[in-house]
């Protein structure tokens, strides 16, 4: 009965409501290894309330958002562009991560080769996130936005912290995607690596679709391709659909949050 699911929509609801202030901190923690010193508060607000312009065409309006309001405080726009940078490179890296991790729980046993292969991609995205390497790729992608950057002066442990933060905001928000599909359909909970894997990969793809607001239509596609492995096609897509909008309330109440504060 419909009375059973509702533990599991207040758990996702948590969960997704945690995601953003927590995603927030870790930009204010970023912002403090650049030497800015922002008060939580007002990271939260920022990040809360920029968030909204995610869903405009061009996928990078929320971080105009943030510098417009960054550089209203008196936050130089170089260093603010460089954490925004480095969340969105280990917001693709970690989530690569976590969706080659999922792997390992799936049904369907993987070859050697595809293990092989996915222990290389994560010691490469070790690799990539190290800041020898880290500072020119950042730069280009900078001068591809034509935005102001500064120097990376992140240590590579630092990075790493970061990176572990991210990865556990990525769980968090899946883990709340599937205590949602499980409210709308049954599921055993040894699928929960597996759909935090699916949304994760979901994630990354319309999130390097910039064309798309928010990945609209890519992030649904790929999430009703990898779910119709373990659940009918019409029971994927509707789940695909309405966590959609499940997040977009999210994002609506949040930013009414950020307002308040």
């Amino acid at each position: 009965a419909w009375q059973g699911n509702v533990p599991l929509l207040l758990a996702s609801a948590a969960l997704a409501l945690v995601h953003l202030p927590a995603t927030a901190l870790i930009w204010r923690e970023a912002m403090r290894f650049m030497g800015l010193q922002t008060p939580a508060r007002w990271a939260v607000k920022t990040y809360l309330v920029a968030q909204l312009a995610r869903y405009l065409p061009g996928g990078f309006w929320d971080v105009a958002g943030r510098l417009y309001l960054s550089n209203d405080r008196g936050l130089p726009k170089g260093p603010v562009s460089v954490t925004i940078l480095v969340e969105m490179a280990l917001g693709v890296v970690t989530g690569a991560m976590i969706f080659l991790a999922s792997l390992l729980f799936w049904d369907r046993p993987l070859p050697p080769e595809a293990l092989y292969v996915s222990v290389a991609f994560v010691l490469a995205g070790l690799v990539v996130l190290h800041p020898a390497i880290l500072r020119p790729v950042l730069a280009l992608v900078a001068r591809f936005l034509h935005r102001e950057t500064a120097p990376l002066p992140l240590s590579y442990g630092q990075v790493l912290l970061l990176a572990a933060y991210h990865v556990l905001t990525r769980l968090v928000i899946g883990v709340s995607f599937f205590c949602f599909a499980a409210a709308l359909t049954p599921l055993d909970w040894s699928l929960l690596p597996v759909l935090t894997g699916i949304f994760v990969a979901a994630w990354v793809m319309g999130f390097v679709v910039v064309f798309a607001p928010q990945g609209l239509g890519v992030r649904e596609g790929v999430m009703v391709l990898l779910l119709s492995l373990y659940m009918p096609v019409a029971a994927a897509s509707v789940i695909a659909v309405a966590f959609r909008v499940w997040l977009s309330l999210r994002d609506l109440v949040m930013a009414a949050v950020g307002t308040r504060l």
